[in-house]
């Protein structure tokens, strides 16, 4: 019997062990994920910084073109439940300084353009208009890419041997636009198309469906 009993005795302290090691186990992998996922945080949030502080240097680069009048902020309305992405109408208008062709962003970067105005409201289509392509550049090599809008825009018609990589900013290159607006950055790339060009996605930092202000750019 007492033989039994330190046998029983041993595997209580024996599982007692394990599940201690489970704990402590659990305890450290808790810790690298909050690790992890405080890193990520912050990452996204010097990104964030990093296109907000080249969109002020440049519009203090314009050079006079544009008013006096700046930026103004407005709210958007909601889309909800359709969740529209190509279309924006923000509660403002010609009462307030804006006028068609006028730009729109959020938190410095790019994301549409005025294409109707009436005395207190605007619409402006946005980078997610699937007719809308324009000319970009990417990252520190200011590779030439085409933006393609629609629902999941993507950057086309790369040069095969560019150096892309993730993450480089994406900024406008066309006419008609300030030069060197942040659009976004790249995300996955794809290079399974034939010569002599490839694409990669965008990844944008902001959610379309879910902006309730925006900055106009007044002309």
């Amino acid at each position: 019997m007492r033989r039994l009993l330190l046998i029983f005795a041993a595997g209580i302290i024996f599982t007692l062990l394990l599940l201690r090691g489970d704990i402590i186990i659990s305890a450290k992998r808790a810790l690298q994920y909050a690790f992890s996922d405080t890193q990520e945080r912050e990452i996204a949030m010097l990104k964030d910084e990093n296109i907000a502080l080249r969109t002020e240097c440049m519009l203090r680069e314009s050079e006079g073109r544009f008013s006096e009048t700046g930026i103004l902020r407005a709210h958007a309305f909601s889309t909800y439940p359709y969740n529209t992405k190509n279309q924006i109408t923000i509660a403002a208008g010609e009462s307030s300084g804006i006028s068609i062709d006028d730009l729109i962003m959020q938190n410095g970067v790019f994301i549409g353009q005025i294409i109707s105005t009436d005395d207190t409201f605007s619409v402006a289509r946005t980078v997610f208009d699937p007719i809308w392509e324009f000319p970009v550049r990417i990252g520190e090599e200011y590779t030439d890419a085409l933006f393609r809008g629609g629902a999941r825009p993507r950057l086309t018609l790369i040069p095969r041997g560019a150096p892309i990589v993730s993450d480089a900013l994406i900024i406008t290159s066309f006419t008609g636009i300030p030069y060197g607006m942040p659009v976004g950055t790249v995300g996955d790339i794809d290079e399974s198309f034939s010569e002599p060009f490839f694409e990669a996605n965008i990844v944008f930092p902001y959610n379309i469906n879910r902006i309730l202000r925006v900055d106009i750019l007044l002309r």
